[in-house]
């Protein structure tokens, strides 16, 4: 969908009609990449088997630095189950996007019904609208997590890959009642960051807390 000028979209409203109807423990200096892959998916037997970030666990997000709205809200990333395939795969678009020409950094802020472990995300940046708006898809990107959003601790630094879904990305086993994510960068759009919905999984490894 082609867009307008800044703080107007021109075709927006018939996309959203569309949405509508149908890695350790520790502060990281260097950014990791994360692995894309074309089969991630909750059936995976060697990976992760359930999507933390979906609504039907209570999930939300409760806080975040903008929104375009008009179908492009925060929300959007804790899908519910109805919203996806039986393998895993959004079956319609569920995207955020920043407000207008928004300051960087943009940061979600997700909320579990109960502290959870988390082993694993899964991004997915890729967006039928980069070919009319170039670098409009997420890049650089942190992790962090806690129990309390004011004391996070930031867990991963990583760089997605331009346009693409399915992107794994590991941590040290860590339980939290809140992820926030921060997305530093995208690929050179001057008015808009997107990034559509995020799975976070826990395959069932923990600490080793005889090694520590």
């Amino acid at each position: 969908m082609k867009r307008g000028i800044p703080l107007f979209r021109r075709g927006r409203i018939a996309l959203c009609v569309l949405a509508m109807s149908a890695v350790a423990f520790a502060p990281s200096t260097c950014p990791a990449k994360a692995r894309s892959s074309s089969d991630v998916s909750q059936s995976d037997a060697t990976g992760p088997t359930e999507n933390l970030f979906l609504s039907d666990y209570g999930t939300h997000v409760v806080a975040f630095s903008s929104e375009f709205g008009s179908g492009w809200e925060a929300s959007n990333l804790t899908p519910s189950r109805a919203d996806i395939d039986p393998d895993g795969s959004i079956i319609r678009p569920l995207i955020w996007s920043s407000a207008s020409m928004a300051p960087f950094p943009h940061w979600l802020l997700f909320a579990f019904d109960k502290p959870r472990w988390v082993t694993t995300l899964v991004f997915d940046n890729y967006l039928e609208e980069e070919a009319d708006h170039p670098g409009i898809s997420a890049k650089d990107m942190e992790i962090w997590a806690g129990d309390d959003p004011d004391t996070l601790q930031k867990i991963k630094t990583l760089t997605l890959e331009r346009n693409r879904s399915g992107q794994k990305v590991e941590i040290a086993p860590i339980q939290a009642r809140y992820i926030k994510l921060v997305i530093r960068t995208n690929y050179g759009h001057p008015w808009y960051t997107e990034l559509n919905a995020t799975g976070a999984f826990d395959n069932g490894t923990r600490p080793d807390v005889a090694a520590q």
